[in-house]
């Protein structure tokens, strides 16, 4: 298992996250399209959901890579140091998330008029 390809369960791991690919292209083909319209908002969209398109292609690529790294390392704590680079790892990828869902919910309220309209 070590030596074989890494690709095939690379691009298992893409599939999965296929469709949230596919709705984070759509969103950035619609912030394009709106951006004369509202350009403070569709900066911040564009932002929050070119992070979230990143960390749909990354994520996946990490969880693939990383145990395979660990693989051929037998000496004592290498499972403990995976274990804390996972546990790293899944702070890192939650804060980038909500840094991400803050930019989208950001642009929903920005250059609206405080009256309410």
């Amino acid at each position: 298992m070590v030596n074989q390809s890494i690709v095939p369960e690379l691009l298992k791991a893409w599939i999965s996250h296929l469709p949230a690919i596919i709705a984070f292209v759509a969103a950035l083909i619609v912030i394009m399209v709106k951006w004369q319209v509202a350009p403070r908002a569709s900066l911040l969209a564009f932002l929050g959901v070119v992070l979230n398109l990143l960390m749909a292609i990354v994520t996946p690529a990490f969880y693939v890579w990383l145990p395979r790294a660990y693989m051929n390392d037998a000496s004592p704590g290498s499972h403990e140091r995976l274990g804390q680079i996972y546990l790293i790892l899944s702070v890192v990828i939650s804060l980038i998330y909500a840094v991400s869902f803050l930019l989208v919910f950001s642009a929903v309220y920005a250059g609206r008029s405080k009256n309410g309209a």
